[in-house]
């Protein structure tokens, strides 16, 4: 059986995003709590958001390599998710950004902590890891992350939270049922680093300081994303000012 590090490593290789985004779900304690998710929780989760997977089979996955044990209807992380973990930390770092030679997520993550520590005087990095930073602006405090998948993520509403990942495949009726929750919509930012897209409305004013890093450092530019945005039009939430 492959270790913790191995498994991560071949279901990244073979595109497994469905996996990957389970781990993630289950192994994160701010989601999946201390006594794991609900089988049928998960499967709702994942049937949503990669409607092609066989959900079960991805949780067995998950339990013969023993990154998590399943009890009672319920699936919890096992001794090996931690490293699993940590391992998909590194994967998720080492992902490449097209439109810059050379520059990894990771590599973006930390230049922006360094930014953040130089530039604007308001803002101080808390904690910098591989794939995550926490920052604190004032009395607020907001985490940035890099992410596998949006399964559960909801479960962060409430903590201000910048969450980078693939959007290209999250549906729209869950962009839609995101965008019309004003609990999520105001606490969470959804950005893509690689197609360089966002989908915010959060309340903090910390992801402002991501769009003017990568404008001043890159000179490239964060598009709202249409679903998103169409959503909050159709909701009353924004307006369109002419003139």
């Amino acid at each position: 059986m492959d270790g913790p590090a191995e498994a991560v490593a071949r279901w990244a290789a073979e595109q497994q995003a469905d996996v990957l985004a389970a781990l993630e779900a289950v192994a994160d304690p701010r989601i999946a709590g201390a006594e794991g998710l609900a089988a049928a929780e998960l499967d709702a989760a994942l049937a949503l958001h990669f409607p092609e997977a066989d959900a079960e089979a991805v949780r067995q996955e998950l339990v013969a390599a023993g990154l998590a044990r399943e009890t009672g209807g319920r699936v919890a992380a096992a001794e090996g998710a931690e490293a699993a973990r940590a391992a998909l930390d590194r994967e998720l770092a080492a992902r490449p950004l097209p439109w810059a030679a050379g520059l990894t997520q990771g590599g973006l993550l930390a230049a922006f902590a360094a930014y953040c520590r130089d530039e604007p005087a308001e803002v101080e990095v808390l904690a910098a890891e591989e794939a995550r930073l926490r920052l604190r602006r004032r009395r607020e405090e907001a985490v940035f992350e890099l992410r596998a998948g949006l399964v559960l993520c909801e479960r962060l509403a409430g903590e201000a939270a910048l969450l980078a990942c693939d959007l290209r495949s999250v549906p729209d009726a869950w962009v839609r049922a995101f965008a019309a929750s004003p609990a999520a919509r105001g606490s969470l930012c959804l950005v893509d680093l690689a197609r360089l897209e966002k989908m915010c409305a959060a309340r903090s004013p910390l992801p402002a300081y991501l769009d003017w890093f990568l404008r001043d450092a890159h000179g490239v530019k964060l598009a709202a994303g249409g679903t998103f945005t169409q959503t909050l039009l159709e909701l009353g939430v924004i307006t369109l000012g002419f003139g």
